[in-house]
């Protein structure tokens, strides 16, 4: 629960500082890119104005597979974090000793950092 606090409010204090920045300057450019365009040569800014919402489309549907790859990431995180949080703590450690379940633990977490692994990996290449 820690861990996905500390997550979120880092998440917001990116958009806060790096997004709506980011998106302000955006916008700037397009519309002066726009108008500059216009003042050159009207057809050919209307026609590169048709093509516009080509692009919007696949933008949007990788936008969603974005936003699922990090939500699942989200999810292995504290889920990795919650491992290492029972088992590292004394009494876990305690616990994970007296019943010889060393070798079970290890395998839970080299199964979710695995894969954590993946959709991180898959998160970069689908942003791309």
């Amino acid at each position: 629960m820690i861990t996905r606090m500390t997550s979120d409010i880092s998440g917001v204090q990116s958009i806060d500082t790096g997004t709506l920045t980011q998106a302000a300057s955006n916008l700037a450019v397009l519309i002066s890119s726009f108008i500059a365009i216009i003042q050159l040569n009207w057809i050919l800014s209307s026609i590169s104005m048709l093509i516009v919402p080509l692009i919007v489309f696949p933008v949007k549907i990788v936008g969603k597979k974005c936003w699922a790859l990090t939500n699942e990431s989200h999810d292995l995180n504290d889920e990795a974090n919650e491992i290492l949080n029972e088992t590292l703590s004394v009494s876990g450690q305690q616990l994970v000793k007296l019943f010889t379940k060393e070798e079970i633990e290890y395998q839970r977490y080299q199964t979710v950092v695995k894969q954590l692994t993946q959709v991180k990996v898959k998160e970069t290449t689908v942003g791309r």
